[in-house]
């Protein structure tokens, strides 16, 4: 028993006599096997009970010719046909995909599209019951949405408003697959997203209105000195020292990303970000605080792809969330750091270099902002430059700033 994929199919290997493996996993129909002969060849094949109480394996259609939705398809209509008739056929009607299929086709997308928050796709997915999951997609209310969001909302209204944002992007994706005009898209028979009519709760999102002081930043970089993990306090430096880039875009990376570039006759080190919060690629450069603990973090994670591995893989990077609780921890021992937090630097670094003489177009270039005044079709059509010398002018300030505070 296993869920069935194109890989876990392909690897199934022939044997001396001929075996089946169910489709078990989610978003599978009961009964539903396939079949791998001595040969090699693998059919679909229907495991029912016939009026006389007897075992039957009525075929399905050959792999791959079948695939795998396709072949789930036909099995829900010759299960369904069987409990109104009694009879399999083998041109049943073709039964509408559930919720859970349509779940499994979103992840499957973000999968596809390198999408960088999969854990957090996860864990919104665990709250979705298996009873709605087997719901048709195309069956699926508000009220449905509002029974499964209701209790999240009362205990964890943040973790709320993410599931209700989660699921509006699912309905969204089926009917962008409907409406699809190459024709290419799935039919999930989904025309209204039914998440719209519900509101997210507005008090339990939490702004970044705390403005650090570069006392307090320099203090946190001082005390994470007396920390023990030394790759946690390379990330929150780094983080500090990248000047106000978004946790996940400055921490989250691989050695892959870090290349090397000419900028006005000086050698720096650019972080490239191609998945970025916008989804537009976003270079910026590297200070020499950030070139600093780059280098001190060779040693450590110089053989893994991350630069900053976690403590489980060095091919996985550690979280934003163990960073904001490393943070709490110093924090508690060290009242002179305030309330800092990584989520906090973004405001931070933004108004310190303002107040630091530096303009408003450089600083809004470095945290890839909109720049007001400017076409925005002919920013994100035409002009491809990546302004790396205004880029430069706020990194460096932004170093001097630091040298005073640390």
């Amino acid at each position: 028993m296993a869920t069935l994929t194109p890989n876990y199919i392909k690897g199934l290997q022939p044997r001396k006599s001929s075996y089946r493996v169910f489709d078990t996993g989610v978003g599978g129909v009961s009964g539903l096997n396939i079949q791998v002969s001595s040969g090699g060849v693998r059919i679909w094949t229907l495991k029912y009970v016939d009026g006389y109480g007897r075992r039957r394996y009525h075929k399905v259609g050959r792999y791959p010719d079948l695939g795998i939705a396709d072949a789930r398809l036909l099995a829900r209509g010759m299960r369904k046909n069987l409990l109104m008739t009694g009879e399999v056929v083998s041109s049943p009607e073709v039964v509408p995909p559930t919720f859970g299929e349509l779940l499994d086709a979103y992840h499957r997308d973000c999968v596809g599209r390198g999408v960088r928050t999969m854990y957090q796709i996860n864990c919104y997915r665990r709250k979705v019951p298996v009873s709605l999951e087997k719901k048709f997609a195309k069956d699926i209310t508000t009220d449905d949405i509002f029974s499964l969001l209701k209790p999240i909302s009362v205990s964890a209204p943040t973790m709320g408003n993410r599931v209700r944002s989660h699921l509006s992007t699912v309905f969204n994706f089926a009917i962008n697959n409907r409406y699809d005009l190459s024709g290419g898209g799935v039919d999930w028979g989904v025309s209204v997203n039914p998440v719209v009519a519900i509101k997210k709760r507005v008090e339990a999102e939490r702004p970044a209105n705390v403005l650090l002081t570069m006392g307090q930043i320099g203090a946190m970089w001082r005390c994470l000195g007396g920390y023990s993990n030394p790759v946690m306090v390379a990330a929150i430096r780094f983080h500090i020292a990248m000047g106000g880039i978004r946790v996940q875009e400055s921490t989250q990376r691989m050695w892959s990303d870090i290349v090397e570039c000419e900028v006005n006759g000086r050698g720096v080190l650019c972080l490239c970000i191609e998945r970025t919060k916008t989804g537009v690629p976003h270079v910026v450069p590297l200070g020499r605080h950030a070139t600093n603990v780059l280098d001190s973090v060779r040693c450590w994670s110089g053989a893994g792809p991350a630069i900053f591995p976690s403590r489980t893989s060095p091919r996985t990077p550690l979280t934003y969330i163990a960073m904001g609780h490393v943070c709490r921890l110093i924090r508690g021992q060290h009242p002179e750091c305030g309330p800092f937090s990584p989520r906090y630097m973004r405001a931070a670094a933004k108004t310190h270099l303002l107040d630091g003489g530096v303009g408003r177009i450089e600083v809004d270039r470095l945290h890839a902002h909109t720049i007001a005044g400017v076409n925005r079709i002919s920013t994100k059509h035409y002009d491809k430059s990546e302004y790396l010398s205004d880029k430069l002018v706020a990194m460096d300030r932004w170093d001097e700033l630091l040298d005073e505070a640390i």
